[in-house]
């Protein structure tokens, strides 16, 4: 299933490159650390404490309670998904301020 939807996922991309679209991926990475007060501010019960700059998922919770293995995964689909046509641009989210920049400086430079 891994491989196939892989599989999906390249061609798709390499048709929408071959069809003159840009194409500009971003991996927005949390640290566990950073997950774990994202999750804190919201509460296991979904409500928002505070006001955090997004709402909390089912999904999120099970990426921090499988926080090693989803990384890895993640770097399955990274390495399965990127090319020298269509890579990837990493970026840390603990600083907004650098991890917004990182974003315009790359989408300017494209």
């Amino acid at each position: 299933a891994f491989e196939r939807r892989m599989n999906h996922a390249r061609t798709f991309e390499t048709e929408l490159v071959d069809a003159g679209t840009l194409l500009v991926k971003f991996w927005i990475h949390a640290l566990r650390e950073e997950l774990a007060e994202r999750l804190g501010r919201e509460g296991k019960n979904g409500k928002k404490r505070g006001k955090p700059d997004w709402q909390a998922e089912e999904r999120d919770w099970r990426v921090y309670e499988h926080y090693e293995r989803a990384m890895v995964e993640a770097q399955r689909y990274l390495e399965a998904t990127g090319s020298a046509r269509t890579p990837w641009t990493i970026v840390g989210s603990q600083d907004r301020r650098r991890r917004d920049m990182t974003v315009a400086q790359t989408l300017l430079a494209a």
